[in-house]
């Protein structure tokens, strides 16, 4: 068990975005919070995360509307047919 001494700090634990490689990363900063000091891909854990709350209590789909910026989006997740043959995640997006 962590005692108080062990607390873990997230605050420099962020989610990014590359528009050079189009991938979304984790990382963790320093006092310059664009200023990566270690990194590693995450698009899959954020996809897999994001479809779980989405389908949670939803077994045909579910859809949010978002804010950004001033701009609506609709992020919409609905199943497809089933995959045979394990639990492989594989993020293809359309364009």
């Amino acid at each position: 068990m962590l005692g108080a001494e062990d607390k873990m700090e997230l605050t420099k634990v962020k989610l990014g975005h590359s528009p050079l490689t189009d991938t979304i990363f984790l990382y963790r900063c320093g006092k310059d919070p664009a200023l990566a000091l270690d990194k590693r891909e995450a698009e899959a854990d954020v996809m897999v995360v994001l479809v779980a709350h989405m389908m949670h209590d939803a077994p045909k789909g579910s859809e949010k509307v978002i804010t950004l910026g001033g701009k609506q989006y609709t992020i919409r997740v609905t199943p497809n047919a089933e995959i045979t043959g394990g639990e492989a995640v594989r993020v293809r997006q359309r364009r």
